[in-house]
């Protein structure tokens, strides 16, 4: 996967300490038929993955499923790949099994139990010693139905 050598851990950036809160934390997934059948193969309980072209969206609607204020919204664009990561928690993905969203009815909202949603990405981030700019990259996730 020559994807992930362009990363460098989160261990390894030296930010300030994380406060992520892993369990419990629901948003609302919109997933069409068609791309539950792709992603069957890839998604499976507790991994950890890579979402590129994922469309996040105001949780407004006659149908909230969870109180997160986003929800995301995979479409046929909508790419996932398995990271093998040492810094997240391998429970930061909670899925329900292939049977089961394969007997939902179109339209139906699936639950994806994440840990927040992405809402900023650093690419250049102050070494904390030095002051120095070091490349890496760092992510900010964010879960507002606490506040």
């Amino acid at each position: 996967m020559s994807l992930m050598r362009k990363f460098t851990p989160v261990a390894k950036i030296h930010s300030l300490r994380l406060d992520w809160s892993i369990m419990g934390k629901m948003i609302q997934a919109s997933v069409s038929t068609p791309c539950v059948d792709r992603f069957i193969d890839i998604l499976f309980e507790d991994g950890v993955y890579i979402t590129e072209f994922c469309n996040v969206k105001e949780n407004v609607s006659s149908c909230m499923y969870t109180f997160n204020r986003f929800k995301l919204d995979f479409c046929m664009g909508t790419t996932m790949i398995p990271s093998i990561s040492l810094a997240i928690p391998h429970y930061a993905l909670k899925l329900f099994s292939t049977q089961k969203i394969r007997n939902y009815r179109d339209g139906l909202k699936y639950l994806v139990d994440v840990m927040g949603v992405v809402t900023d990405v650093f690419c250049q981030v102050p070494y904390e010693n030095t002051g120095a700019t070091e490349t890496g990259v760092r992510v900010k996730i964010v879960d507002t139905r606490m506040l």
